[in-house]
């Protein structure tokens, strides 16, 4: 089956093509009324041509071509008056260069066959003006051995093991042999210079010299405190890159949906209320790196107490986390009311250092996040007022 594609850059016949690699190669050749020397390259993942360097010899047409390893080779032919060629030329497809190679063995000639087999080249046939139009001689060509590393491809990703390695001719590469030597495990074609960071697996997957980097991982360090009748405290440890944080929590049983929260960066902590008594819950957390995510953390379960009698004033009650604090800690507290609120820090005499808070709040869970910032190391305490009530706690800076 015969599909149509890109039409060529011109028209032209008597031209002269080869392929290396995935490309194709047409050049030379004329329009009826002049020769030619320029040279495209086609691409067919595209389905696209693009002009390369011009061909190194003079215009010509009815030039012979072929392909050998990585480069391409073009020679003999005649011009538009008929004068005919013995020159010949490889071009390097990485480089976009023609360099003179030995002239053609048979001497000038024009309308020859030729092809190549391996790591040669053949040309024969053909005719010339010295009374011989019909030849039948035929010449091989081997190409110039200019001596590089190639490197064993273990894992067949495409890029070579830099420990092994053979020196070849550049256009005679061996099976399972590259040209490229930066991979970091040729016993696993999943890792590569062009594969993608796979996070919290401690591997450097694509072979940068880094483990993880850039990547969005997985909150640890999941811990359920402050537990009461009707709440419990989420905390998790941070994640460098996190902008935010996906909480969701449920009651441990079939059929019940989960519920989610948004925390914003630095925070690492939650406060779920309007829980039931003596009930199973679980709950999991999973970090956002501005467009990124991370996977859900493994899932936590707690169970809420026995509600005892009344506990409006263990529902007030301060949490704080983490406590020991190293740079920033989260405050938080429940109203079970609308109430006016006072938090002051307080040093270890009694000296109030700074009020945190002071304010009319709304009934509901409320957070405060702290940072030391030039406080030195040592204890403090947080004074708490809730409306008439007042409550102590101690936090240490470390």
């Amino acid at each position: 089956m015969w599909t149509k594609k890109a039409d060529f850059l011109g028209k032209r016949y008597l031209a002269v093509g080869f392929s290396i690699v995935e490309k194709g190669y047409i050049g030379t050749g004329s329009d009826g009324f002049m020769p030619y020397n320029d040279f495209y390259e086609y691409n067919p993942n595209t389905n696209s041509w693009t002009q390369k360097a011009n061909f190194g010899g003079d215009s010509r047409e009815n030039a012979i071509g072929f392909s050998i390893g990585r480069k391409g080779y073009v020679g003999i032919g005649n011009d538009f008056y008929n004068p005919l060629k013995q020159d010949f030329w490889e071009y390097d497809a990485l480089t976009n260069l023609w360099s003179q190679k030995a002239n053609y063995g048979g001497g000038p000639t024009t309308y020859a066959i030729g092809f190549s087999i391996g790591n040669k080249g053949y040309i024969g046939l053909g005719g010339d003006t010295l009374g011989n139009p019909f030849r039948k001689d035929f010449y091989e060509y081997t190409p110039d051995c200019d001596s590089i590393y190639a490197y064993s491809d273990a894992d067949g990703d495409g890029y070579g093991n830099a420990n092994s390695n053979a020196l070849i001719c550049d256009s005679l590469l061996p099976n399972g042999y590259v040209y490229d030597n930066t991979d970091c495990n040729d016993a696993n074609a999943n890792i590569n210079p062009n594969a993608s960071e796979v996070c919290a697996n401690g591997i450097d997957d694509n072979c940068d010299g880094a483990i993880d980097e850039n990547c969005c991982n997985i909150p640890v360090g999941l811990t359920t405190t402050n537990l009461t009748s009707t709440s419990a405290q989420l905390n998790w440890n941070t994640v460098a890159s996190a902008t935010k944080y996906k909480v969701q929590y449920k009651r441990d049983s079939t059929g019940t949906a989960w519920t989610t929260v948004t925390i914003t960066a630095p925070t690492t902590t939650y406060t779920v209320t309007g829980l039931l008594a003596n009930s199973k819950y679980k709950w999991k957390v999973r970090s956002v790196c501005g467009s990124v995510k991370s996977a859900f953390s493994s899932v936590i379960k707690f169970t809420t107490l026995l509600r005892l009698g009344e506990e409006s004033v263990q529902q007030k009650s301060l949490m704080v986390y983490p406590n020991p604090i190293i740079t920033t800690s989260t405050i938080s507290f429940f109203l079970n009311e609308k109430s006016n609120i006072n938090i002051e820090l307080l040093d270890l005499t009694g000296r109030k250092i700074k009020t945190l808070v002071d304010d009319y709040l709304e009934e509901g869970n409320h957070q405060l996040v702290f940072n030391r910032k030039q406080l030195e190391a040592g204890i403090y305490f947080l004074k708490a007022k809730i409306n008439n009530e007042t409550s102590m706690m101690k936090i240490v800076i470390e």
